[in-house]
């Protein structure tokens, strides 16, 4: 009897489990996407670094996973982690190179991360030059150069 009972929870699991196709990166994704709405969480910071976790795993687990980077970048503006921002925005662009607002918001941190105002010219012509980035990304590069020659004199 203990048998059947163990051999039919092994075959309900099982065909529970081949309907469920997520991929152990999207699995862990929707993981620390939920992780906030369980009862054991609150809405700490500590809570936020748990649902990281879980988003570097999946990142790990499946690096060309787009959601588990744009996910962390999320998490890590949250947790006020501006140095690992970048490296992480980095990777999501390379993923999703269509989406505008990230590769702003990339362009932006990487600038505001030079040291100096001619290194800040030399990445934005540098970007202008190979990159071929979408409109809104070269508008906010010649801005940027304006501002460079506009302070310059």
């Amino acid at each position: 009897m203990l048998l059947a009972t163990v051999g039919w929870a092994v075959l309900c699991c099982g065909s529970a489990a081949g309907v469920d196709a997520r991929s152990p990166g999207k699995w862990l994704v929707d993981l620390g996407r939920d992780y906030p709405l369980t009862p054991q969480a609150g809405l700490s910071s500590v809570d936020a670094e748990i649902a990281l976790l879980f988003m570097q795993a999946a990142a790990r687990v499946e690096p060309d996973l787009a959601e588990a980077w744009r996910w962390q970048v999320d998490l890590l503006n949250v947790l006020h982690r501006e140095g690992e921002v970048q490296s992480v925005l980095e990777a999501y662009c390379r993923l999703v190179p269509d989406d505008v607002p990230a590769r702003l918001a990339w362009t932006r941190t990487r600038i505001d991360a030079l040291q100096t105002a001619d290194a800040r010219a030399a990445f934005c012509r540098k970007q202008l030059a190979e990159a071929n980035p979408p409109p809104e990304v070269a508008s906010e590069l010649r801005y940027r150069l304006a501002d460079f020659h506009w302070n310059r004199g």
